[in-house]
């Protein structure tokens, strides 16, 4: 009977370990590998950061777009796609330099008429741009 119980979990860990794969280690530095918890799915707005998405529900960073801010690992704001901003002293004109060296995946440049757009769309969020 106990030799029974030792092959039966030796049978069982045996198997854990075989569905849960050997892993993998992927150098090529154009992958991106993510891993999200199982009960993660797209939300009903769909990946829209101009509806919700990204904005917090996951670290508050989001997963698959930069932000002009990001927080870093002691939850401090720093800049992503913003080298640095002002702030008029009525709080009302957020002026805001962003980097130069950043392209999308079109290999298109990022600028700040980018920044203007994305902000123009946010006054519309009703538009559906994805």
């Amino acid at each position: 009977m106990i030799i029974a119980a030792i092959v039966a979990l030796v049978v069982i860990v045996v198997a854990a370990f075989a569905l849960m794969g050997g892993g993998t280690h992927d150098s090529d530095p154009t992958h991106l590998t993510v891993a999200a918890h199982s009960n993660i799915k797209e939300p009903e707005a769909g990946f829209s950061p101009l509806v919700g998405w990204g904005c917090g529900h996951q670290n508050y960073n989001p997963l698959v777009q930069s932000c002009l801010f990001k927080t870093d690992k002691n939850g401090d704001i720093v800049p992503d796609l913003a080298t640095d901003y002002s702030i008029s002293g009525d709080g009302k004109t957020w002026t805001v330099n962003v980097r130069d060296d950043v392209k999308f995946s079109d290999n298109s440049t990022f600028d700040a008429e980018d920044v203007a757009s994305h902000s123009t769309l946010q006054k519309k969020p009703s538009q559906n741009w994805i």
